[in-house]
């Protein structure tokens, strides 16, 4: 990814955590998905994936 285009991060811990990356000087794109059934299938547009384990 070039320099210039800012990040998208797809995250998975919920709004607050997203809040805080947000404000990140790379001006990050959020995609909030908090609580999938299925972590591990991310948007194919996600550059970053933020998770935590997976409980069943």
């Amino acid at each position: 990814m070039p320099a210039s285009e800012r990040p998208v991060i797809l995250n998975q811990r919920g709004l607050e955590l997203g809040k805080t990356l947000e404000e990140h000087p790379s001006q990050p794109v959020m995609i909030q998905d908090s609580f999938p059934a299925e972590p591990w299938k991310i948007v194919p547009e996600a550059d970053i994936l933020v998770t935590g384990g997976f409980a069943n």
